[in-house]
């Protein structure tokens, strides 16, 4: 088996690839070996091990194989990995006939009985191997890989538009719900033409629920994109393991950091939470790794081994295209908010109190709460009709942004005349504002 996922009923599914002819069957949406000496294979099982189907998935000619399985927001099941057989595509694909040496993007439906699309992903002028795959709550698929056709239709937002050099690049593409067209593609890597292969891959993908892209893999290129917001900004070695964060839209990237002692580090996977860390897990050469002061184990045990390690980036998310915005009115109720104020890490930050001068605000923060949340309270005396804003500084050790600052503005007017035949009600109002 090559890759493993869990929907959410608690079903198992297991995918990788088989030259047997004799796998034990059931259900099958394909019974028998296609022909072409290795065909892809897909088993579930129930939430208590019980087989529910197992096919084999391939076609009449060449190697066909799973490189990485992910579950949709429907319980659909979405498959990637390399294709040399013709004649698989549905109706409305994006691309319907394999080009060079080509890879795939599938999606079956939860009982595995159909084949909801099934494109393929190559390019003219190279061979592409997809890697890795993430669904978004839309039922959008992601995919990366490493590719070296030169020829890829990058999307207009694309970060990197071009082939950046070296043996081979990166690719990350988002592909739309139906399985017919890119909603965007760009190349990901470097310039580096060294001893060893490749320069750059995607071998893991995540996407959280706001729809922030985490790609991780390897590069031995010191040009890798990004890398004016990161943890170890320099090159370490022979190549590094590295994790790059885009936003939704993929226009940005967010962080980009290279994570290598001085020999060869790779990553292999990346998974999100608690409070959207992220946690890389990869393997490593390196004696001189970047280790944390309580690291389980400090040294090297053997040639090689595995590390994990735990990227903090905690960012608020009042303050994203924003202003928390309060207003009270004199005489009323006093205005008070409970914000999830920040996500990225799973400890504790310390949440400063605003400027001197604003002693109209108290802040405090929730100690039992991840992600961390800040109680945002005013006290009105003194205060005359008028804006008056501050900043909450919040301190994050070790982080990408050790930094962080909240706007807060409170507008105070004076009430209305009461109405002759009411008394008027005391108003309060607390929010995230547009500024």
């Amino acid at each position: 088996g090559q890759a493993l996922a869990i929907d959410s009923q608690g079903n198992i599914y297991l995918a990788g690839r088989a030259t047997s002819t004799k796998l034990p069957v059931k259900n099958a949406l394909q019974p028998a070996l296609a022909g072409g000496g290795q065909d892809a294979f897909i088993a579930k099982y129930t939430a208590d091990y019980q087989l529910a189907y197992a096919t084999y998935f391939g076609g009449i000619s060449g190697t066909d194989n799973v490189s990485a399985i992910a579950i949709g927001p429907d319980d659909s099941l979405y498959l990637t990995g390399e294709n040399m057989s013709p004649a698989l595509s549905t109706e409305n694909a994006y691309i319907k006939l394999p080009v060079s040496y080509s890879s795939y993007l599938a999606k079956l439906s939860p009982e595995g009985d159909k084949v909801s699309y099934f494109t393929y992903l190559g390019w003219r002028a190279g061979y592409t191997k997809a890697q890795s795959l993430a669904v978004d709550g839309a039922g959008r698929a992601y995919v990366g890989g490493n590719t070296t056709s030169k020829q890829l239709p990058t999307t207009e937002n694309a970060i990197q538009k071009q082939y950046a050099g070296g043996m081979r690049d990166g690719f990350l593409l988002r592909m739309n719900p139906e399985g017919s067209a890119l909603e965007h593609l760009t190349y990901l890597g470097g310039s580096f033409s060294g001893p060893y292969d490749p320069d750059e891959t995607i071998n893991a993908l995540k996407v959280d629920h706001h729809g922030h892209v985490y790609v991780a893999g390897l590069t031995n290129s010191k040009d890798f994109p990004g890398q004016q917001r990161s943890l170890q900004p320099e090159y370490g070695g022979d190549y590094d393991a590295y994790l790059l964060r885009l936003d939704p839209d993929g226009q940005r990237i967010i962080y980009s950091s290279f994570w290598g002692g001085g020999k060869r580090d790779v990553a292999v996977a990346v998974a999100l939470g608690p409070g959207e860390n992220a946690t890389v897990v990869g393997e490593s050469y390196s004696s001189d790794l970047p280790l944390s002061k309580t690291a389980l184990q400090t040294k090297l045990g053997s040639l090689n081994d595995a590390f994990v390690t735990q990227i903090c980036d905690p960012w608020p998310y009042a303050s994203i295209g924003g202003t928390i915005g309060l207003s009270y009115v004199r005489g009323g109720k006093l205005p008070e908010v409970d914000l999830e104020a920040l996500s990225g890490c799973s400890v504790k930050f310390e949440a400063t109190s605003p400027e001197a001068d604003a002693t109209w605000l108290t802040v405090a923060s929730d100690a039992l709460s991840l992600p961390m949340k800040l109680k945002f309270s005013v006290n009105p005396e003194g205060l005359e009709p008028g804006e008056y804003s501050a900043k909450v500084r919040i301190t994050v050790p070790a982080a990408f942004e050790k930094v962080l600052e909240i706007p807060v503005v409170l507008t105070v007017t004076d009430p209305p005349p009461p109405a002759e035949d009411s008394n008027t009600p005391a108003r309060i109002e607390a929010s995230v504002i547009k500024r």
